[in-house]
């Protein structure tokens, strides 16, 4: 990797991990339905271990440890994959009422 790509990699992992820590902010501050408070917490406590996993791959790259870049992004990058998956899985979360309904 040159290192305009190196610059740009590092970039965009910062964005990202930034990103991804803004959204569980968020989430925690929707609040969690009891009934969805154990699948939640499986949930953002991967993806959260994802998130450190990509911060420490962005750290490698900007020590020039590229091979630890490589095994720390992939593991994020799965980590994250599996936080979906456990999203997904579970299915729509209720987050609050309109009308009535829950959404």
């Amino acid at each position: 990797m040159g290192k305009a790509q190196k610059a740009k990699a590092i970039t965009a992992l910062k964005e990202y991990v930034a990103l991804g820590r803004e959204e569980a902010i968020d989430l925690r501050e929707l609040g969690t339905p009891p009934v969805d408070a154990r699948i939640v917490s499986r949930w953002t406590a991967v993806a959260k271990e994802g998130l450190d996993k990509l911060e420490e791959a962005r750290e490698a790259l900007e020590e020039g440890e590229d091979s630890k870049f490589e095994d720390q992004y992939k593991e994020g990058i799965k980590l994250l994959y599996k936080s979906h998956r456990i999203a997904n899985n579970h299915g729509p979360l209720i987050c609050g009422e309109e009308e009535g309904r829950p959404t």
